[in-house]
């Protein structure tokens, strides 16, 4: 009888003290999200040339000032990216490879002492192919679903044809101006904005400025500088 009743006290004591005590509840971490936007990548990418930095030339022909200068048309380009975003913090570091074909027609005018040359139609080109590696700075907050914005800086090189070809003739003395392949060094600063539908796709808009060195030819005295808009989409992997 006295281990029947010394039963029955712990199991009324365990009873009460689960009474008091509530419910018990366990409590369950959510699972993580996935982050979008991080790893390698690649993406597709166009838009236009919207202004085109570029400075009139003066040469001395036979004695008389020659004025050599562009307009300012709109242009176009496309191209490529791929790259790899390193981790998956709310700002986040990338490296990216950004190639693209940049092509601008412009009309070019010659002045001489101040007068432009009539019944000249000079067809001035610009038209480059860039070759940029870009550090870029992303932020991404809540996993980076959705909106990402990001800034860019990046160094490279430029290949393509400058100019265009006219003959000014001055007195007796006749100088030719035409087109030249050439390259050099490249640098360009940006700002973009992704958005991410899920991990892996995102499209993205961005503008970035770029300028080339060595790329006046005999219509520009050096750099020429670029104002690019332009959009694509990027695909994780």
């Amino acid at each position: 009888m006295k281990r029947t009743y010394i039963a029955l006290t712990i199991a009324s004591t365990l009873l009460c003290v689960s009474t008091f005590a509530g419910p018990v509840t366990t409590t369950m971490a959510p699972p993580p999200s996935s982050a979008c936007g991080t790893g390698w990548y690649f993406g597709l990418q166009g838009g236009g040339n919207i202004h085109q930095d570029v400075s009139s030339r003066h040469v001395d022909v036979n004695g008389a000032d020659v004025e050599l200068s562009m307009d300012n048309n709109v242009g176009g380009y496309g191209g490529i990216k791929f790259g790899y975003v390193f981790g998956n913090a709310d700002f986040r570091f990338a490296l990216e490879e950004d190639w693209y074909y940049n092509g601008v027609d412009a009309d070019a005018k010659v002045s001489v002492n101040g007068t432009e040359l009539q019944n000249t139609n000079v067809n001035a080109v610009l038209n480059t192919a860039a070759f940029m590696t870009n550090l870029v700075l992303r932020y991404a907050p809540h996993g980076g679903c959705g909106l990402q914005p990001y800034i860019f800086g990046g160094i490279g090189g430029w290949w393509g044809e400058t100019g265009g070809d006219v003959d000014v003739t001055v007195g007796s003395v006749t100088r030719s101006f035409g087109s030249a392949d050439n390259g050099g060094f490249a640098f360009q600063l940006g700002a973009g904005l992704d958005y991410y539908f899920n991990p892996q796709w995102s499209i993205f808009t961005e503008y970035k400025f770029v300028d080339y060195t060595n790329a006046g030819g005999d219509w520009n005295d050096s750099n020429i500088g670029q104002h690019l808009i332009g959009g694509g989409f990027k695909v994780h992997f």
